[in-house]
């Protein structure tokens, strides 16, 4: 059965009356008004601030601008890429509708033409009109990207090199092999079909052997992949990076031995710095024997394009487990 979680709720009226300060990071309901507020644990209720596009989430826009409003911003602008609409590039990877192709010439000629067609870039609906002739280079692998604008680049390398970059705010289309006298192959490298991405996080990750030097941060590394809906998590550096600012269930579980017979204090703490005390997951777990057996789930408000290590940090030198017994989970709530 999947995991619930409830956060408190009651009237503004309620709410205001006993004015209660929220623990850092916890998460209440004003069923009146139906927005959330997350405490920072000093701030009274009155003191927090609704949760909203415009309140507590890193963004491009002003108070001012609101659902009604027009904002003039191309696709791949701004910080994270964020307005206050639901864009098609949050749903719909890049693709090819129609066309934009190379036939292969009939006869030996190192000119060729683009057929026109639509593509998705970047989330935008974008129409090549009109076939596009162009002149290869010899002996040469070009790749053809079109913009979000309909800007065609062509960048060429010699035959076998190494595929260069997309360019800016680009799909790239295809691959024009030349000899020195023809085209001699033509490879779509565009999808001509849609992915769809989901649009909330919702990952899981199993750890390997780890060693925890005592008295000290370290940053938790989960290797091994269970699912990863939004690509969030770097399973190398062990830093997780949300799409989008908003509450996240963060459920780590730990198993390994302890340095000692007991005795242990542990803290799991997130922060974009490694090694370093944060927001606790997990805090003031003792174990009580030569094992460490260990598990903890919290509400946390996390910002956008920001990216959060795991430290733990263990009274002595701790050894972690493989495996299922250490874990990490993490799905977006709001």
């Amino acid at each position: 059965m999947g995991t619930k979680f409830q956060p408190r709720a009651d009237t503004g009226a309620n709410w205001t009356s006993a004015n209660p300060v929220l623990l850092a990071n916890e998460l209440a309901l004003d069923t009146t008004a139906k927005q959330f507020k997350v405490g920072d644990g000093t701030s009274a209720w009155t003191a927090l601030p609704y949760l909203s596009l415009n309140t507590g989430l890193a963004n491009t826009w002003t108070a001012e601008q609101t659902f009604g409003a027009t904002i003039a911003q191309a696709p791949g602008q701004g910080a994270n890429n964020e307005t206050p609409f639901l864009q098609a590039g949050d749903l719909v990877s890049d693709y090819v509708v129609s066309g934009l192709l190379t036939p292969v010439p009939s006869t030996a000629s190192l000119s060729g033409t683009l057929a026109a067609g639509t593509a998705y870039v970047l989330g935008q609906r974008t129409v090549l009109q009109t076939a596009v002739a162009y002149t290869y280079a010899a002996s040469s692998d070009t790749y053809v990207d079109l913009s979000y604008s309909g800007v065609l680049t062509y960048s060429a390398v010699a035959n076998g090199a190494t595929a260069p970059a997309v360019a800016a705010d680009s799909l790239r289309l295809e691959k024009v092999v030349t000899s020195s006298t023809a085209i001699t192959g033509v490879t779509q490298i565009a999808n001509i079909s849609p992915n769809f991405t989901p649009l909330k996080t919702n990952l899981s990750y199993n750890g390997s052997a780890q060693a925890i030097a005592a008295a000290t941060f370290t940053p938790l590394i989960m290797p091994t992949l269970g699912q990863d809906a939004l690509s969030e998590y770097n399973s190398t550096t062990g830093v997780f990076t949300p799409r989008q600012s908003g509450v996240y269930l963060v459920y780590i579980t730990l198993e390994g031995s302890s340095g000692t017979s007991g005795g242990d204090r542990i803290l799991v703490a997130l922060n974009t710095t490694a090694g370093t005390d944060g927001i606790r997951v997990i805090a003031g777990y003792t174990s009580t024997g030569a094992n460490l057996d260990i598990s903890a789930i919290r509400p946390v408000f996390l910002t956008g394009g920001s990216g959060y290590y795991l430290n733990m940090y263990t009274t002595n030198a701790d050894t972690l487990s493989g495996g299922q017994s250490n874990s990490l989970s993490i799905v977006r709530i709001y």
